[in-house]
């Protein structure tokens, strides 16, 4: 969405031999419930151990701070040698999807544009399930995932690294009179 900075969240805790894997997106302009609320509320409705709440908070805050320092959009113009990568308003990142669902095994690349205001992981994840006809519980999986890579891509790009950023192409066309 336009004004919301959505951090994937992704648990995989084990406390007192219990274990939680999970996986959510956090609005990180939410005003209205607490990383705490949350933490608290799985617990409780998973009939989980109280000692993992303070873990599932420390997870949550670890993402949402890598997240704000490193996996938003916001700045990485500044970064980005536009003479490496050509200057044509793109900004083109394979995405790959490897996941097995219960009885479903996706595997599938495509390009994403990092920079393309309109691109919503949720909304294609969605399309994308439509059009393949897969089961609609692998929207969410799909679209996190594709959230987990986009935080990465821009976290590498922030620290100087490859990214995966595809240069852009400039076809120059010949004058017609220059042509023959």
């Amino acid at each position: 969405g336009g004004g919301e900075w959505l951090a994937p969240i992704r648990l995989d805790l084990n406390v007192d031999g219990r274990v939680l894997k999970d996986t959510l997106v956090w609005n990180c302009k939410e005003e209205g419930v607490t990383p705490e609320q949350v933490a608290r509320q799985l617990c409780e409705d998973s009939d989980l151990p109280s000692a993992m709440e303070s873990k599932i908070l420390w997870a949550m805050n670890e993402q949402i701070t890598e997240f704000l320092n490193e996996g938003r959009e916001e700045g990485l113009d500044k970064i980005i040698d536009s003479n490496a990568y050509g200057c044509s308003g793109e900004r083109l990142h394979t995405i790959r999807l490897e996941m097995r669902v219960n009885d479903c095994l996706l595997e599938d690349r495509f390009l994403w544009d990092l920079k393309a205001p309109g691109n919503d992981p949720e909304l294609f994840a969605k399309s994308y399930c439509d059009d393949m006809q897969l089961p609609s519980d692998m929207v969410s999986i799909i679209a996190h995932s594709i959230r987990e890579q986009l935080k990465l891509a821009r976290k590498r790009i922030r620290l100087g690294e490859d990214s995966g950023m595809m240069k852009s192409v400039r076809a120059k066309w010949r004058e017609q009179d220059k042509a023959m």
